[in-house]
């Protein structure tokens, strides 16, 4: 009669495996990962700090919404405020500033995760980069205007869909870094020759962007897959 000296396999606990092949799945689509506590204080980690820069402290609570577009920050914070009294599913598009000072759009999903009672436990999310053909419409309504003229929020929100500095638009555009700053700016841009408009202009077609307008309403997307910044 022997003794066997064999190391007994390791059993897979079913539930740890599929935690860990949804961590997997996140990580691999997600910028960024968070949790939240019940009463809807976010807790974000250091993919975070990455894309923005924030230190742990500045994004601790509601911190994280100093990131946030102005345009977009109170919309996005009516929303989680929406979600957490209602306990509901939260989702939202806004543009984050990013550690480089572009702005870039990301799509914010959670959910909560509850106890067996039913009380909240936490909040789990993902912010999602939107790229390819998702569309953003601008609000660029013009009193009594039915002009479709590039603007100057229009020049803006291109470059940051695309992820431009300034200096990257002058060389696509064969323009000036002073005459993209004039184009930018509401109040000089009626002084900027049409050419180096339409020069802007084809220079965001040639990579993706799609300009649209109708009786006043102007807006941009993206259309194609753009070159990288």
């Amino acid at each position: 009669m022997g003794i066997s000296m064999g190391v007994a396999p390791r059993v897979e606990d079913p539930t740890e495996l599929a935690h860990e092949r949804y961590s997997a799945l996140v990580r691999a689509v997600a910028t960024v990962v968070w949790t939240a506590t019940p009463d809807g204080g976010t807790r974000v980690g250091s993919d975070w700090t990455t894309l923005t820069g924030q230190t742990t402290e500045e994004m601790t609570g509601y911190g994280w919404l100093d990131a946030i577009h102005p345009e977009d920050r109170e919309r996005t914070r009516e929303a989680w405020r929406t979600a957490v009294l209602h306990q509901g599913v939260y989702d939202t598009d806004y543009r984050i500033r990013c550690a480089d000072g572009i702005h870039r759009w990301f799509n914010a999903r959670g959910a909560p995760v509850l106890d067996h009672d039913g009380a909240i436990r936490e909040w789990v999310g993902m912010c999602l980069p939107i790229t390819g053909s998702k569309r953003f419409q601008v609000d660029l309504r013009i009193p009594g205007s039915s002009t479709t003229r590039l603007t100057a929020a229009q020049v803006r929100a291109a470059r940051a869909l695309l992820g431009w500095t300034i200096e990257r638009l002058s060389t696509e555009a064969d323009l000036s870094p002073s005459t993209v700053a004039r184009i930018e700016d509401a109040a000089r841009i009626g002084s900027v020759r049409r050419s180096n408009l339409d020069a802007a202009k084809a220079a965001f077609e040639a990579n993706g962007v799609v300009f649209t307008g109708d009786a006043g309403r102007v807006g941009l997307s993206l259309g194609g897959t753009p070159t990288a910044p």
